[in-house]
């Protein structure tokens, strides 16, 4: 059996679990673009995209389905995520400043190495997400289930203002 064939039947199995990432198309980046934090709630699909070309600040995001999204090494600034499905969204290294993720599904999300600066995580579902490593200034984590949920790695500066 030739190298390619072995390496196919090696991966087939692990297809069954993973996602394939893909490029926003263009008219849902022409659409994440022009939503601004005042204008009306807006449903948006991005699942399962990868994001970090894109810079995102002054954003309403309220209701997006976007699990299983890559926000990694990004800056987010002024987002609101109330109640948008991010689970298994990936914020690992991202720098989230001034920004809502109230009643948001983050379940199975990662923070790991994120820098969390006046952020509302206020009744949101935190089931096994991971702050591993992350610095949290002015975090409001009331009501928030935070079952399986991971801090490890923090000083007591990096939980500084934590709620």
């Amino acid at each position: 059996m030739n190298f390619f064939i072995r390496t196919l039947i090696f991966l087939s199995p692990l297809t069954t679990f993973c996602h394939l990432l893909s490029a926003a198309s263009p008219e849902d980046l022409a659409q994440l673009q022009s939503l601004q934090k005042n204008d009306q709630k807006k449903t948006l699909d991005l699942s399962y995209t990868d994001l970090r070309a894109y810079d995102l600040k002054d954003i309403n995001l309220e209701g997006a389905n976007l699990q299983g999204c890559v926000f990694l090494g990004m800056g987010i600034r002024s987002i609101n995520f109330d109640g948008a499905d991010l689970r298994r969204a990936d914020f690992s290294d991202a720098t989230i400043e001034n920004s809502s993720f109230s009643k948001a599904n983050l379940e199975g999300a990662s923070f790991i190495d994120a820098k969390i600066a006046s952020a509302n995580f206020e009744n949101a579902n935190l089931k096994n997400v991971s702050f591993d490593g992350s610095t949290l200034k002015g975090v409001n984590f009331r009501n928030a289930n935070r079952e399986g949920a991971t801090f490890t790695g923090m000083s007591e500066e990096h939980r500084s203002g934590v709620k």
